[in-house]
């Protein structure tokens, strides 16, 4: 609640109206939404990310430097499942883990 107050002192009105939209449509259009894939298969390493993970954020980055869109992250995932893609969690295991021992174990 008092973010709300705080919006409307430094605001009055305008400072509550809302932000965004949730069904807000997409500000991308069917021709660079079509083009998402092929700039993803290149891997966020060649966007200059520091691993090889994508995230809802950096497909928004990715988004906003090519097209000069700027649509919410959450807005990002809807995108992307429209595409075709899912939500993925990433395996994790120990850097030091040797596989062949793993192997022997199981």
């Amino acid at each position: 609640m008092s973010q709300i107050w705080k919006r409307f002192r430094e605001s009055g009105e305008e400072g509550l109206a809302s932000r965004h939209s949730p069904d807000a449509p997409s500000k991308l259009t069917t021709e660079p939404k079509a083009m998402i894939p092929e700039l993803l298969a290149a891997g966020p390493l060649a966007y200059g990310f520091e691993d090889n993970l994508w995230t809802r954020g950096r497909v928004q980055i990715v988004i906003q430097e090519t097209f000069g869109v700027t649509d919410c992250e959450s807005h990002v995932g809807v995108i992307l499942k429209e595409i075709g893609f899912s939500r993925q969690k990433p395996r994790r295991h120990d850097s030091r883990q040797k596989p062949e021992k793993v192997r022997q174990w199981c």
